[in-house]
């Protein structure tokens, strides 16, 4: 599921503008190019760490480079490194960010959720498509609830409060939900 996620998303990725650079974003503080560089900086960390087999990655974000096709080309380098981690049994161990450390099974439904988020904040602060497959969403929002704790939540926080939407709402909006965000968010 990851892989198919991050194949869409370094496609999207590759497709913004510079006019969309400086545009708003779900993502509280993030505009487009901050968003860019949260999505590309920090899979490059997660490759690093998951390809490592210590399973230590650096404690902050990699740099990005400042165009789309580099970044769209670092992702898919990136995730193919997470395949071949993956495959290597990088699930099955520990993920160390710096001090903290995470099982490696979490560590990648981790990164489903927030790719698969993401996604979603970078499609609609662009006007792109973000349709990934139901099964990799409903992955994602299972396993939310247990990432993200009331603690998380609030105006200095990592995320804000959980947006109720329908219960019959689409799985994305309920996931974007669960993640703080309107799934009717509109820039204008």
């Amino acid at each position: 599921m990851l892989g198919r996620v991050l194949d869409d998303l370094s496609t999207m990725v590759g497709t913004i503008s510079e006019e969309q650079l400086t545009k708003p974003t779900p993502c509280r503080d993030y505009d487009v190019a901050a968003l860019r560089d949260h999505i590309v900086g920090w899979l490059e960390t997660f490759a690093t760490g998951l390809s490592d087999d210590d399973g230590r990655a650096p404690a902050q974000p990699s740099a990005v480079t400042p165009t789309t096709a580099e970044n769209a080309a670092q992702m898919r380098d990136a995730a193919a490194r997470i395949a071949d981690a993956v495959g290597r049994g990088a699930a099955d161990r520990p993920l160390h960010l710096g001090e903290s450390s995470v099982p490696g099974e979490m560590a990648l439904s981790m990164i489903l959720f927030e790719y698969v988020v993401h996604g979603w904040d970078l499609a609609t602060a662009t006007g792109g498509s973000w349709t990934p497959a139901d099964d990799a969403v409903q992955a994602a929002l299972d396993f939310a609830p247990g990432m993200i704790p009331d603690s998380a939540r609030g105006a200095d926080k990592s995320f804000a409060a959980v947006v109720e939407v329908p219960a019959g709402a689409p799985l994305l909006d309920r996931l974007v939900g669960v993640a703080g965000r309107d799934p009717a968010w509109s820039a204008s």
